[in-house]
């Protein structure tokens, strides 16, 4: 490790490497395990419990060290689907995921607990004590309440058992370990949701940065977009967050600062005013469809737009795009209110979305570059959800 150090600092800065310093982290991890082999010593007497604690410890965390080098490594070499995996292994190894894998043991240990509290509930039948309806209801209420609270306070549940009327130390207790077991499992569940995104979501990204043409970039999206119908996940979920695509037709007017600006004026003479829209972004969307379907409303935050690309293809489907298109030309924020009709994948919008600079006519069937700006407009829509990010069932 000195040898290397000293290599380091007898080089400019400009000819210093990524794998100087990655090499020199590699021989101090060596030395730091090195160290810990003083359990093997002879005249090292340790308790055995103790002992295997430092084994197991020491090389948890030196396989850690190791393997955020080679993190940093894949992130220099843009390596990035090793990263991904590099970064569930760390997951793995310092959240004990192996524990979440054994959910069904958990499960049967809940199922333990609730016989546990029937069995004493059935005991105390014809006692002051005796669980009745209305104390068994206020039971079920706690402990839904306390299995979900952030934090969990016993003595909180007890003092509200007390006022429920139950106080039998054998079932207070035998509660407590089922809320124990609840929390823990749905603990261990959302570990493993987590893990499951980065893997997902990640992989996604990997590939998106490392696709070599818009073929690659294609089967990315299409291995992680929704499949066909998924639309009808914001007709019948209390709320829900999703990485969206709209396309349809759209017709956009005026400037929400001035109405008849200059730019205005110059995109609707040249009927810039309508056609194709396909914006992207995030809709955060209620639904009504599991009582009375009167459908769906989303608020739209728009990123993109490709629908001057869009509107070139329709009428040209076979040339050879030679313009090179760039994030400004598409760059298009907004805000817009969205109605989706119940039982199709169709959505009327209105709201105001930035135009940008490259606009197709198709007057002359090419594109011209005109004055970006916000703009009014409504749209008929097709819904085409490409990520669920979060939702919650009514």
């Amino acid at each position: 490790a000195s040898d290397l150090l000293n290599k380091i600092k007898q080089r400019n800065k400009s000819e210093q490497d990524y794998s100087d310093y990655t090499n020199f982290f590699s021989a101090s991890l060596d030395i730091v395990q090195d160290g810990f082999s003083f359990v093997d010593l002879p005249f090292v007497d340790l308790d055995s419990t103790l002992e295997k604690n430092i084994r197991l410890q020491s090389a948890k965390w030196i396989y850690v060290a190791r393997t955020a080098g080679d993190l940093y490594v894949d992130v220099r070499t843009k390596n990035y689907s090793s990263a991904v995996l590099n970064i569930i292994t760390l997951m793995d190894t310092v959240v004990d995921y192996e524990k979440t894998m054994n959910l069904d043991k958990l499960k049967a240990e809940l199922k333990f607990q609730d016989k546990a509290i029937q069995d004493k509930a059935r005991a105390l039948k014809g006692t002051p004590d005796e669980l009745s309806s209305t104390r068994n209801k206020a039971l079920k209420k706690l402990v839904s309440a306390f299995s979900k609270s952030i934090e969990f306070a016993e003595s909180e549940l007890t003092a509200k058992l007390k006022e429920a009327g139950i106080t039998n130390a054998a079932l207070v207790n035998s509660v407590k370990d089922k809320i124990k077991k609840v929390r823990e499992i749905a603990a261990f569940e959302n570990k493993g949701k987590i893990r499951e995104r980065i893997l997902k979501y990640g992989t996604f990204i990997a590939l998106v940065a490392n696709a070599q043409n818009s073929n690659e970039v294609q089967a990315a999206i299409e291995a992680i977009a929704l499949p066909a119908g998924s639309y009808s996940v914001k007709r019948n979920t209390l709320w829900n967050i999703s990485l969206n695509g709209y396309v349809g037709f759209g017709y956009d007017w005026g400037n929400p600062g001035n109405l008849n600006t200059e730019g205005s004026k110059i995109r609707d003479a040249a009927n810039l005013n309508w056609g194709i829209t396909a914006p992207v972004g995030f809709a955060f969307s209620t639904g009504t469809c599991a009582k009375k379907c009167v459908g769906s409303f989303s608020l739209f935050l728009s990123l993109i737009d490709v629908g001057s690309i869009a509107n070139f293809r329709i009428n040209n489907d076979t040339t050879v795009l030679t313009r090179k298109i760039t994030v400004g030309d598409i760059f298009s924020p907004g805000a817009t209110f969205i109605y989706g009709i119940p039982k199709m994948p169709l959505s009327i919008s209105g709201g105001v979305m930035y135009k940008p600079a490259l606009a197709y006519t198709y007057n002359q069937q090419n594109f011209l570059d005109v004055p970006g700006m916000f703009r009014f407009n409504i749209s008929l829509l097709v819904d085409i959800p490409i990520l669920n990010l979060r939702s919650r069932s009514k």
